[in-house]
């Protein structure tokens, strides 16, 4: 959870860090692959471990998914404690 501080930092910084996503390659989007789930790929031993870990990224993710919902417009939500 952010918190802001008494000059709203934090939420200054997380707001400049989504204003970054749109720009991002869909690559950005994808998951990260553990080297035994490549392994696992039918026909891993016929790719290079960067071409099959790549694959299976492709696989695991929908980067068009992602990238909507990570660039709509934050909300902000206000609590006093």
């Amino acid at each position: 959870m952010c918190r802001s501080s008494s000059n709203g930092r934090e939420l200054e910084e997380l707001a400049d860090a989504l204003a970054t996503l749109p720009g991002l390659a869909d690559e950005g989007f994808l998951p990260d692959v553990d080297a035994e789930a490549a392994n696992g790929l039918e026909f891993s031993d016929c790719l290079r471990r960067a071409l099959a870990e790549q694959t299976l990224r492709r696989r695991c993710g929908d980067p068009t998914a992602v990238r909507a919902i990570h660039t709509k417009p934050p909300r902000r939500i206000v609590t006093t404690e």
